[in-house]
């Protein structure tokens, strides 16, 4: 990268084609386009291959950020969760962050987050898992959002988890439906997150529902902090490794388990 002038990035906020600020210049680092003027607060980082250590030192030498892609550097869930804890409070100036609008979420201006969809989802990398992590601080602070999906975004074991602690974590969480097991039009299928809360969940009926390891992940934070499911039927689905070794887990903790299918 070079210093020049303010470049645009096509489809990114700043630039044409993004989401505000029409024709405005977008003061970045970018290392996979343009050139990068003297001062900037968004740091694009796609697919730069920078060493985790690189990266790590670039994004804490800024005062302020308001972009932060980091995908494709094959960053793990310890870089992201060392990543955020340093960087303090300054993660709250961020606007975007992985390729979602995380100051929508934290202004509570999104009923429904779609990140597996065509719109939502980055061709080449999901939010991946430390998107994950920071996606995950902003819904702590969320009170709108009713539907949640992140199917396809390689956000792994502990960004699942990390996302189902911080809306468990949250009393002022509304979120009802996750990925493929909420409530839809096959009767008698699916679940209302939201009724958690509430012990009112005694039979969980998520079979042939697509539920995969990160699905499971998610899922069985919630099926062990509240513990009220008395029949859970998770048959005829796609989880294996992880999802099985929760799935052992949830069934040797819950004290109400009744029936299991």
């Amino acid at each position: 990268p070079g210093y020049g002038p303010p470049t645009y990035s096509m489809g990114q906020p700043g630039g044409p084609g993004g989401h505000g600020g029409y024709g405005q210049p977008a003061y970045e680092l970018n290392l996979s386009f343009g050139e990068t003027p003297m001062a900037f607060e968004r740091v694009n980082l796609l697919g730069s291959s920078l060493s985790p250590h690189a990266i790590f030192s670039l994004v804490l030498s800024l005062q302020t950020i308001t972009y932060l892609d980091l995908r494709g550097n094959n960053l793990d869930a310890n870089f992201g969760w060392k990543l955020i804890k340093a960087m303090k409070k300054k993660y709250l100036n961020l606007v975007h962050c992985n390729g979602v609008n995380v100051q929508a979420i934290k202004d509570n201006q999104v009923t429904t987050l779609r990140l597996s969809n065509f719109e939502g989802h980055c061709g080449l990398y999901g939010i991946e898992v430390v998107g994950a992590i920071f996606l995950a601080h902003f819904l702590r602070l969320n009170s709108s959002l009713e539907t949640l999906c992140f199917r396809r975004n390689d956000v792994q074991k502990d960004g699942a988890k990390a996302l189902a602690q911080s809306l468990i974590g949250n009393p002022n969480c509304k979120v009802k439906r996750v990925n493929t097991m909420g409530k839809g039009r096959r009767k008698g299928r699916g679940i209302d997150f939201s009724q958690f809360r509430l012990n009112n969940i005694k039979i969980c009926n998520l079979s042939d529902c697509l539920i995969d390891d990160d699905d499971f992940v998610f899922l069985e934070e919630w099926l062990l902090r509240f513990d009220c499911v008395e029949e859970l039927d998770v048959s005829n689905n796609i989880f294996h490794h992880e999802g099985l070794r929760k799935l052992a887990r949830f069934i040797i903790q819950t004290k109400n388990l009744v029936k299991l299918n």
